[in-house]
């Protein structure tokens, strides 16, 4: 090997060193690559890199078929339990006012009607109904302004949600984003603990630690307690990302862009640049440079790439 090869060859071991450090945290950015993996590699691959079957047994090269993937983008949100006695009783201090003030309403129309008809009630009496009258109508609008301004979308709770929190099988969430994170839509399902729970809507306070968006989201089946502090995952795209899962294993970084090996004939091995989508668990969505059902390589692509930059190089002067 000469000097230049030798040099191509220890770039490319780098360029592939670097993408382990690539399999981050879910939900992370596309990385970006260090000065270290950024050795310069013909964009155009040479050529496609050809092994016998002996040739890929040393080098260590496994591939797999890639299927079809999909996944919204999601962000981790901060999540905490609400105590749901506050809520319960707003709700039917509430109802209570709304009630008396129908009462109140059809006192006053009788009491009315009696004194414009056959003067069978007094103008006092008249006077009495319309004040009690006054007096619910404010009482309701109290009730009504404590319940939207402390409880936000959850004021409109009906009585098979307060039957549901009092026994227990609902509970009440605050999801708050992180400062910063901003929703192309309103979410109307997060996901706590695995499984998803219906957005009632936005908090009507904003969490004075946090700083970002909040929303309440009700959870149903046997929600955590009261007090409980979450992981919430909120989608924060109105359409999930459509590609093909790649594990991170396939993933070579050539001039700071996403390549991988594809075998499209056994022991052919041909580079392609990738458009990577959403992170998912072990890898990433990729939505453009490889199909669903196409073979590719998921061990041994350093080896590849490393043999396809040593034969880019030109000989000796």
């Amino acid at each position: 090997m000469n000097g230049r090869r030798g040099l191509a060859a220890l770039c490319a071991i780098a360029m592939t060193a670097s993408a382990g450090s690539c399999a981050h945290e879910p939900g992370a950015s596309a990385p970006e690559p260090s000065h270290a993996a950024s050795a310069t590699v013909d964009e155009a691959p040479a050529g496609p890199v050809r092994l016998d079957v002996s040739g890929v047994r040393r080098a260590g090269v496994k591939s797999a078929v890639v299927e079809r993937a999909e996944r919204r983008a999601e962000a981790e949100a901060f999540g905490r339990v609400l105590d749901p006695l506050p809520l319960v009783e707003m709700l039917q201090a509430r109802a209570a006012a709304a009630a008396t003030t129908t009462l109140s309403r059809a006192e006053y129309e009788r009491v009315a009607r009696l004194h414009r008809d056959d003067q069978n009630a007094s103008t006092r009496d008249l006077e009495a109904a319309r004040a009690a009258l006054d007096k619910a109508t404010v009482d309701l609008t109290s009730a009504s302004a404590r319940l939207t301004l402390g409880w936000g979308a959850a004021a409109e709770a009906g009585d098979a949600v307060i039957d549901g929190l009092v026994a227990g099988r609902l509970a009440v969430v605050r999801v708050d984003l992180p400062a910063g994170v901003v929703l192309t839509v309103p979410p109307t399902a997060v996901t706590i603990r695995g499984r998803a729970a219906r957005v009632l809507g936005r908090a009507p306070t904003v969490d004075p630690l946090v700083q970002g968006d909040g929303w309440l989201a009700l959870v149903d089946g046997d929600p955590p307690r009261p007090g409980a502090v979450l992981t919430v995952l909120v989608a924060h795209e109105p359409e999930p990302t459509v590609g093909v899962a790649v594990p991170a294993t396939a993933l070579v970084w050539v001039d700071g862009r996403a390549t991988l090996y594809a075998e499209p004939a056994p022991g052919e091995f041909e580079r392609r640049t990738l458009t990577l989508g959403s992170r998912i668990d072990d890898g990433w969505i990729v939505t453009a440079g490889v199909v669903p059902g196409e073979r590719v390589v998921i061990a041994g692509a350093a080896r590849l790439l490393s043999s396809e930059v040593m034969h880019a190089e030109p000989g000796a002067d």
